[in-house]
C-alpha cells in the first residue's frame, strides 16, 4: 500500500467517528458508518474470520483482534486516534501500514492511543501525543 492509498482523516463530515479495519494482509478497510462488528457481521464471506453465532460486540471484536485484524477509530470531536490490535497477531506489513496511517494524519490528531491485546489480556495501552514527537 503506498502513501496515496492510506485514507486521510478530516475534522469535517456527517459522521462523528471514521472507523477501519487493517486486514492481516495491510489493506485499510473504510466501514462507512459501520461499527466494527457490524461490518465483521455484515461481510463474514470477505474477512474469513470464524465468528461462529456470535452477534455481541466484544466476543466479536476479540475474535477478530485474535486473527490478525487491526481496528482503526478516529474521533472529529477530540480528534483522538484509538489503535487496537493483538500482538499476538501481527506482521511487518500491518505495523507498517498503521505506522503509516498515523504518520500521513498526524497533522490531524490531537492524539493517538494504541491497546495492545497478548491474546485474552490486553498488555499495554500507550497514549502518543503527536506534539511531543513526530512519526
Amino acid at each position: 500500500m503506498s502513501d496515496e492509498d492510506i485514507p486521510r482523516l478530516s475534522h469535517t463530515g456527517w459522521q462523528p467517528s471514521e472507523k477501519f479495519w487493517v486486514s492481516p494482509c495491510g489493506r485499510i478497510i473504510p466501514l462507512r458508518g459501520l461499527w466494527h462488528y457490524q461490518w465483521a457481521l455484515r461481510h463474514r464471506a470477505d474477512h474469513g474470520v470464524d465468528l461462529g453465532e456470535e452477534t455481541e460486540e466484544q466476543p466479536i471484536r476479540l475474535r477478530m483482534l485474535a486473527s490478525g485484524w487491526w481496528r482503526l477509530n478516529f474521533v472529529r470531536k477530540t480528534c483522538g486516534l484509538t489503535v487496537e490490535g493483538d500482538s499476538t497477531a501481527i506482521n511487518d506489513e500491518v505495523r507498517r501500514v498503521v505506522n503509516d496511517f498515523i504518520r500521513i494524519n498526524a497533522g490531524a490528531l490531537n492524539r493517538a492511543r494504541i491497546n495492545v491485546l497478548d491474546g485474552e489480556v490486553w498488555l499495554d495501552s500507550i497514549l502518543i501525543d503527536p506534539f511531543l514527537g513526530r512519526w
